[in-house]
């Protein structure tokens, strides 16, 4: 990671070490009106990012005298940019409407039931004795208000199933599977089958003919809590319709097999139409925000797709328009300092110190 810089008026200011204190708050501008009847309503004008930068004593005297220049520019009111780290400083803008993607899987949140046992748009297949149940019970329940029980019997697979998802050809997606078991060992075991092609997502995420629990995606959830699953694949150049099996491997157990499913889901990986991915790193957060509206959140890229295309590692939560914009973390392009006080001292000793406390105007 690079030391922290500060650009102004075309000026480059690079910190000799790491700042000492950092402490970025975004604080809201809002009002807060009370009826009689007691109803409240809150408007929020606008958001502020304040931020206070302190650098340990230092003894850099070519730093101290630069600080000279650029207090003389930013006392006045003028802007000036802060990276935190210098390396990491992506600003760029949006460059088509942004709308999260949107569960594909019916009834993934398993909230929906006919009856006890009628999971809604999921077929169930208990074998024997064996048996899948709505969970109330919040113990075993991860969110909502209902979760998925499955209860083996006498070594036989067990399963739930949906036989006709759409999903796009030549498309990545991401599944996920929320499971917990009931008892330890227990194995759930993922089927998504091209009903067109009849191949198998293979646990390397290759499609194949081949099928079973050797092949196909297999997890192991924990017993203590729900734990979450996931397996990210491209779907093949043809085909549009897919089954998928959850099923609990009943080969090596006996009757006590018990297992949790609080939720499976599709989602198509949310790629991002920007100006431009220059400096954007897979794997690291970024702000996305509105550029006139309030709306803002960290994201995590998970590729680079182009020198105009990203893919995120999840769906924003919002909807993004284009001129919206793409930030790093840290770097903030238009500070200001509202304080009149020099925010640097030299100290006896020669040595010198800097407290900056500087805001922007977010939106």
């Amino acid at each position: 990671m690079g030391n922290p810089r500060i650009v102004w008026n075309g000026n480059i200011l690079d910190f000799p070490e790491q700042i000492s204190r950092w402490d970025p708050q975004r604080i809201p501008t809002k009002n807060v009106n009370r009826a009689i009847s007691g109803k409240v309503e809150t408007l929020v004008l606008n958001k502020l990012d304040q931020l206070r930068i302190s650098l340990a004593p230092h003894d850099t005297l070519q730093f101290h005298r630069d600080l000279q220049a650029f207090w003389s520019w930013a006392s006045e009111g003028n802007s000036f940019a802060f990276a935190f780290d210098r390396n990491d400083r992506v600003d760029t803008t949006v460059n088509a409407t942004l709308t999260p993607n949107a569960e594909i899987v019916p009834n993934s949140n398993l909230d929906t039931w006919a009856s006890d046992t009628d999971a809604g748009s999921w077929a169930e297949a208990p074998s024997g004795s064996g048996a899948i149940n709505r969970i109330e019970d919040h113990a075993h329940v991860y969110s909502g208000p209902y979760a998925l029980a499955i209860t083996g019997w006498n070594a036989t697979n067990q399963w739930i199933t949906q036989s006709a998802v759409t999903l796009e050809t030549s498309t990545k997606y991401r599944a996920r599977i929320r499971l917990k078991n009931g008892v330890a060992g227990n194995r759930m075991w993922i089927r998504i089958r091209n009903n067109t092609t009849v191949n198998y997502l293979q646990g390397d995420t290759t499609w194949s003919a081949s099928t079973g629990i050797d092949n196909e995606p297999t997890f192991t959830p924990e017993t203590a809590d729900y734990s979450l699953h996931e397996i990210e694949f491209t779907t093949e150049g043809s085909g549009t319709s897919f089954r998928i099996d959850c099923t609990m491997e009943g080969a090596e157990y006996a009757a006590a097999e018990l297992l949790y499913i609080d939720g499976f889901s599709i989602i198509k990986k949310q790629k991002v139409t920007l100006t431009s991915t220059h400096g954007v790193l897979v794997g690291k957060a970024y702000r996305l925000r509105e550029a006139t509206g309030l709306d803002d959140e960290i994201v995590i890229v998970d590729a680079v797709d182009s020198s105009t295309v990203i893919e995120l590692q999840d769906p924003p939560k919002f909807s993004f328009a284009s001129a919206d914009i793409l930030r790093s973390v840290d770097y903030h392009p238009a500070l200001h300092i509202p304080r009149k006080k020099q925010p640097f001292r030299e100290l006896p000793t020669l040595v010198y110190d800097l407290d900056i406390r500087a805001e922007e105007f977010v939106s």
